[in-house]
């Protein structure tokens, strides 16, 4: 046997080599016919991990050339293998590697494989042949097989994969009433309940679980009115007082989570919002390192901003601006600022 330090020859060249391997008798006149030594072709054999050619021997050749002519006269195995000179057991087992034939027991024994490989891994049929290099089935064959025996080849393509905090199951796809969006059965992984959840949403990374347990990290602001009126979120408030206030819900939103209250006029009505605990609450983010007092007055003093061109532009940065620097002062003074305010604006109505 060569050794890893024998000279080899290129890896494309040597596998290129080997496919022409069944149209030789041995290995010498395989290498002769390249002008390649069998040394280096042996050599990168080992050193490159490729298989080893098996080469037919002239009998082997022999029925391979001659086997479709002699099936066309419809003769018996014993018939064959007096024709070939030899026994029954030998000549089935050459035509079991050409393919000729086929072992129902090692069939099934690929059958139970592919099975196995596709409900453990989730995977089509042709991926499970990929990993079976033995396999002499075709993807149309196979997928045919499986389902005789019973087992649903199509409830395990998407199945065992995760997204989030899903998990999909075996379970063939389904469509909404529209039929426009594929439904895919998962599990959510903290609370072990299945669900049927839109494939946009999973791919995309949309929903990362349940309701119920999305639920339990729900940390929303809650607003309340002067009289004690509670809301749980910002949103609810919003909605709620919209067609009092005559305003649109999201810029009622907006005030809440800029300056931390909203109060009508007389126009718009009488109704004072605000959010309990303002400075705590995780919708406002403001760093103190950037939006301090000096920083803030610093960029008014350089009023107006490169991109300003026009007055609306300046009036608008500089109002941007003066918002952050009164939210700040009032995270900054807590409830005086909330006092404060409450004593210049009318009494709320519920």
């Amino acid at each position: 046997m060569p050794t890893l330090d024998t000279i080899v020859c290129d890896f494309h060249t040597a596998r290129s080599i080997l496919k022409q391997s069944e149209n030789f008798d041995s290995l010498a006149e395989l290498c002769e016919a390249y002008r390649v030594s069998v040394s280096e072709l042996e050599g990168a054999i080992l050193f490159y991990g490729l298989p080893y050619p098996t080469f037919l021997t002239p009998l082997e050749r022999r029925i391979k050339e001659t086997y479709k002519e002699m099936k066309k006269a419809k003769l018996t195995q014993p018939e064959l293998a007096r024709y070939y000179g030899t026994t029954v057991s030998q000549l089935r087992f050459i035509l079991l590697r050409l393919g000729y034939i086929r072992d129902r027991k090692r069939e099934n024994d690929e059958l139970d494989n592919l099975q196995h490989l596709i409900q453990t891994r989730g995977l089509k049929v042709s991926e499970a042949l990929n990993l079976s290099p033995f396999c002499r089935l075709t993807p149309l064959e196979a997928t045919h097989a499986l389902l005789s025996r019973g087992f649903d080849v199509y409830a395990y393509q998407n199945a065992w994969r995760r997204y989030g905090n899903w998990e999909t199951q075996p379970a063939r796809n389904r469509y909404s009433k529209t039929g426009k969006v594929v439904l895919i059965y998962c599990r959510c992984l903290e609370c072990g309940e299945n669900y049927w959840v839109t494939r946009n949403s999973l791919t995309s990374s949309r929903t990362l679980r349940c309701a119920d347990c999305c639920a339990k990290y729900r940390n929303p602001v809650k607003v309340k009115a002067k009289k004690g009126k509670t809301f749980a979120s910002i949103r609810e408030a919003s909605d709620f007082y919209a067609p009092q206030l005559k305003m649109n819900s999201s810029l009622i939103g907006h005030h809440l989570r800029t300056r931390g209250f909203i109060s009508g006029d007389g126009t718009e009505g009488k109704v004072f919002l605000y959010v309990p605990d303002y400075e705590n609450q995780p919708a406002f983010n403001f760093r103190s390192e950037v939006f301090d007092d000096k920083t803030i007055e610093e960029r008014l003093a350089v009023e107006p901003f490169p991109n300003a061109d026009i007055e609306q532009g300046k009036i608008a940065d500089t109002r941007g601006l003066k918002i952050l620097l009164k939210a700040h002062r009032f995270l900054a003074d807590g409830e005086d600022a909330l006092s404060a305010e409450t004593s210049e604006t009318p009494t709320a109505i519920h």
